[in-house]
């Protein structure tokens, strides 16, 4: 009989080879279930021979349990067949071996199954302590992220915590990555799996789209993957990590950042408004001089100051385009009151609302002239009452303002007055 291998296998070519290869381990099926044991096989399995062995398949009840599956494929299969698998000995020891599988020909019929087997249990344990130590460990706890290696024996090594990132039960690991190639959205992204169990992989770093069947959120994992040599071992590397919050923060910020610029050019666009409404007093002004400067100068430093209190207020605040109206009403007409050392008594009466500054400056502007108004004119330097009412209701804003001073002359008619 003739075994075909992949050229990193031994090169098996006839019963006899087998039998006197220390290294391979070698029995045959026939259709009626019966045995052939080479005798080595006792010494792998370590245990001794019996009579009815020829009716037992004496490897399979040492398999461990999540293995057997892929025992029970390779001696089934129609075609040749490997798979590795786990073994505990009768002696209570772990063994690593990869079985293979070879259908025997009589005359066109398949009448038997030659299975050999190749212990690397001593290769995988040193790869295993390597791989478990240096760079899970290393991984996991120092970059919090999942991992999986593939030796270049085909054995894997994964870490617990990347079942918690992919949010999906427990399972065997080539069951793991087909459930990660299939649930990555974009189909572009699924060929790094594959890649990356077929050791083809180069340095690459993505992030990916991620919707697992058991949580309601897509996510986005980034995946890094490397080959790894150290002139002892050499493997494959996939490193997960779950990097949607990073990306929903980074998302956030590039709002706030792009927010900000909308502002500071707004902020540019109002202070040229506002700079160009006190231009335009002061010209007014200029235009009806009476030659008091110090009054007009005064007049100025009120507006400026009335202009000043909403910016103020606004950037305080969490609101960067509205003001609080019973706050800056009150301070504007307390603060011009005050500037003026006036004996009037306020009395206001102002409704609580969000004013946009658009409309809060020229209010203010307004409310600034007539509160100046009442202190030069309503009393001529005596005792009173003004009184400032404003009020929000179904989209209209009432702003009255009145006092109980002398009130204009008869004399006076205000369209055809020659002042400001």
């Amino acid at each position: 009989m003739i075994f075909v291998n992949n050229t990193t296998d031994p090169l098996l070519k006839s019963q006899s080879d087998v039998v006197t290869c220390n290294d391979v381990y070698f029995y045959i099926k026939d259709v009626w279930d019966n045995y052939i044991w080479n005798p080595n096989v006792y010494d792998l399995l370590e245990t001794e021979k019996h009579l009815d062995d020829y009716k037992q398949d004496i490897l399979y009840d040492l398999i461990v349990p999540e293995d057997k599956k892929l025992y029970d494929r390779v001696i089934n299969c129609s075609t040749d067949a490997s798979e590795i698998i786990h073994i505990i000995t009768q002696n209570n020891k772990k063994k690593t071996l990869k079985i293979y599988s070879k259908n025997l020909n009589n005359f066109g019929t398949v009448t038997q199954k030659a299975i050999y087997m190749i212990d690397l249990s001593d290769e995988l344990n040193t790869e295993d302590a390597f791989l478990s130590n240096k760079l899970l460990t290393e991984l996991d706890m120092k970059l919090g992220v999942g991992t999986i290696i593939k030796s270049s024996s085909g054995e894997y090594v994964v870490s617990d915590g990347i079942y918690d990132i992919l949010k999906v039960p427990k399972r065997s690991v080539k069951e793991l990555l087909t459930d990660l190639r299939k649930n990555i959205v974009n189909s572009a992204d699924k060929i790094l799996i594959e890649e990356f169990k077929a050791h083809s992989v180069g340095a690459i770093e993505r992030v990916v789209e991620y919707k697992s069947p058991f949580y309601e959120k897509t996510q986005y994992l980034f995946l890094f993957l490397e080959n790894y040599s150290d002139n002892t071992h050499e493997m494959s590397l996939m490193g997960v990590k779950d990097v949607t919050l990073d990306l929903e923060k980074e998302k956030d910020l590039e709002i706030s950042i792009n927010n900000q610029k909308i502002l500071l050019k707004e902020i540019h666009h109002r202070v040229k408004n506002n700079l160009q409404i006190i231009l335009s007093l002061i010209n007014l002004e200029l235009k009806f001089n009476d030659g008091d400067y110090e009054r007009i100068l005064k007049k100025t430093r009120n507006r400026i100051s009335s202009m000043a209190i909403i910016h103020q207020q606004v950037y305080n605040s969490v609101d960067f385009a509205n003001v609080e109206t019973s706050e800056y009403i009150a301070l504007s007409v307390e603060n011009l009151f005050k500037a003026y050392d006036s004996n009037i008594k306020l009395n206001l009466d102002i409704q609580s609302c969000n004013l946009h500054m658009d409309k809060a400056i020229p209010m203010g502007l307004v409310l600034n002239e007539l509160g100046l108004n009442a202190i030069t004119h309503a009393f001529n330097g005596g005792k009173g009452n003004f009184y400032v009412k404003f009020t929000y209701e179904d989209g209209i804003y009432a702003l009255d303002v009145w006092d109980d001073g002398v009130g204009l002359p008869e004399s006076v008619d205000i369209h055809k007055s020659t002042t400001l």
